[in-house]
């Protein structure tokens, strides 16, 4: 466990090789993991806030997961936020 990413290059890095990324933000946990729906060699992801375990939302790729909004914040804007991060 790192607690944070050292860099935006190593979050985006851990998106496009589509690792199970746990971490924590405002006080909430999320899961970023590959889609288990998804082809072999997909590059799809799913998000869930572990609050909510049953309602995961679809990301196309890890540029999609970027553009992920939680509370209105795109996850490119608030890497540096997360907190617990296991990666």
């Amino acid at each position: 466990m790192n607690d944070k990413f050292n860099s935006f290059q190593e979050f985006k890095d851990a998106l496009e090789m589509t690792l199970e990324i746990n971490f924590t933000f405002e006080g909430n946990d999320y899961l970023i993991e590959p889609d288990p729906n998804a082809p072999y060699g997909s590059d799809r992801l799913i998000i869930t806030n572990l609050a909510y375990p049953g309602k995961p939302h679809s990301l196309k790729n890890a540029l999609d997961a970027l553009n992920y909004k939680i509370n209105g914040k795109k996850l490119s804007a608030i890497w540096s936020q997360f907190t617990n991060v296991d990666c």
